[in-house]
């Protein structure tokens, strides 16, 4: 008699749903938090720091990014009765105040930015623009 072959399956990472859920809505919080905290010390902090912070920011939301295509597969697999439930409501929430803070930031920067303007044509003696 022959041996049978023994093929191995190839190796799946099981995802526990809720955690996952719990860990990525954890990082959008968190993330919520460091901006609010670079829009709150934007004009006590200088431009370089400001840059800094952004960069660092920009990174943790490339992180973000990879997170939320995990969970469009997450999603994906498992159907509608995960769509519905308080898990994804507070990612949603958590997402949305992540992205108004960063729409905040941005707005905060510009008037920064407008005022530093005004500003310098001001003491030059041009119009502002």
């Amino acid at each position: 008699m022959k041996p049978l072959d023994h093929s191995l399956r190839p190796a799946t990472k099981i995802v526990d749903v809720a955690q996952f859920f719990m860990e990525i809505t954890a990082a959008y919080l968190n993330f919520e938090g460091r901006v609010l905290h670079v829009l709150q010390r934007a004009t006590e902090i200088s431009p370089a720091k400001i840059y800094a912070e952004c960069e660092q920011l920009g990174r943790e939301r490339s992180k973000l990014s990879s997170l939320d295509e995990q969970l469009l597969s997450i999603l994906a697999l498992a159907g509608p009765e995960v769509v519905n439930t308080a898990m994804i409501h507070e990612y949603r929430v958590a997402f949305a105040k992540a992205a108004m803070a960063c729409g905040n930031l941005q707005q905060k920067l510009l008037a920064i930015r407008a005022t530093l303007d005004h500003a310098g044509a001001a003491v030059h003696g041009a119009p502002a623009a």
